[in-house]
């Protein structure tokens, strides 16, 4: 038996190693990392069934996918091929890892999960029969699986950058850090929250997207988080505004960053969602659905940075200069006058 686990579609990418888990190409790096010719021809049964769609003027052709991101641990030779338990939930969490630098990263606005989807296959030498997590197929020779139609990004051909390696730094931590499950759990989230998959529905995307905020921080409410944010990112926010609030029967006036304040309107927006109250999804305050994803993604980003370096996960040769990278009010002022000149 062995188990193997790639990303299909992140088709041109440096080699590297995040943790202690190798990225690399089967096109080009088999002998390195498979010794076994039995398991190289069981791999490669495996790859030849995922294809993606070419459409020409003529015709719509089906062409199979190459040079495919694999994920394998040190150890995968000495393992038989296969590995733990512990390494399926690390490699899980690698492709979360790249999945958010991708979107946060690489993008001026927010990006989608779809591309950095992660399979993993299990299959036997003695049997065609194969199966992806827990689906079971009897015949290979029967199966073919379609690139998504929502996987179309030149961000897939992917080139790490210092925030994975330094998230890859934590994930031996992740048995005893609780910041380090915290970070990891978010990620999680944020991957769910930026699929453009046609069966998840806003509601869905923005309580994912507010998980992401609640398991990184500890706060009581939404003023309570937006006071949070404004003390966070002092020094990354340039404009101010003062709103008065009925709170708490009382009438409350506070003065916070803009992106403070987009952090209150998202737990009131959130807050409706779990109260099944009526959503204007026409109301364009902060943009589209994933224009909210998208700078929620560059917040937690920051967010995430700041956690590692508590936590003394950089190496003194990565820069951190990304944990600086946004002036968020700015940005969102920018959003805003974009919105208006596209009557959004």
């Amino acid at each position: 038996m062995c188990k193997i686990a790639f990303m299909p579609y992140i088709n041109s990418f440096l080699p590297s190693k995040i943790g202690s888990y190798h990225l690399w190409s089967f096109d080009t790096e088999a002998d390195k990392y498979v010794h076994d010719e039995s398991v190289k021809v069981q791999i490669q049964k495996i790859l030849n069934i995922h294809y993606e769609r070419k459409i020409s003027r003529k015709s719509a052709e089906d062409v199979i996918i190459n040079n495919m991101m694999m994920i394998t641990p040190d150890d995968y030779i000495q393992k038989g091929y296969t590995y733990s338990e512990d390494d399926v939930s690390n490699i899980i969490s690698i492709s979360h890892i790249i999945a958010f630098s991708g979107i946060c990263e690489y993008r001026n606005s927010s990006g989608n999960s779809d591309g950095f989807k992660l399979m993993i296959y299990k299959t036997n030498s003695s049997s065609k029969g194969f199966s992806i997590y827990n689906q079971m197929f009897s015949n290979i020779d029967y199966v073919k699986l379609l690139k998504p139609y929502t996987a179309t990004n030149h961000l897939y051909n992917y080139s790490p950058s210092s925030l994975v390696e330094t998230i890859g730094n934590s994930l031996s931590s992740r048995g005893t850090n609780p910041d380090v499950v915290r970070i990891l759990r978010a990620l999680e989230l944020f991957y769910y929250a930026s699929s453009m998959d046609e069966l998840s529905s806003n509601e869905s995307r923005i309580l994912n997207l507010t998980m992401c905020f609640e398991v990184l921080l500890d706060f009581k409410n939404k003023l309570d988080f937006a006071r949070q944010l404004d003390k966070m990112l002092m020094g990354k926010t340039v404009v101010k505004e003062t709103r008065t609030l009925k709170w708490r029967g009382k009438e409350l006036v506070e003065t916070l960053s803009i992106t403070a304040w987009w952090g209150f309107d998202l737990y009131d927006l959130r807050n409706d969602i779990v109260h099944c109250n009526q959503i204007d999804w026409q109301n364009k305050k902060y943009g589209y659905i994933y224009h909210r994803v998208g700078i929620g993604g560059k917040f937690l980003k920051s967010l995430i940075a700041d956690k590692l370096e508590e936590h003394n996960f950089f190496d003194n040769h990565i820069s951190y200069s990304f944990t600086r990278d946004y002036e968020f009010d700015k940005l969102l002022v920018d959003m805003k006058e974009t919105l208006k000149e596209e009557n959004l």
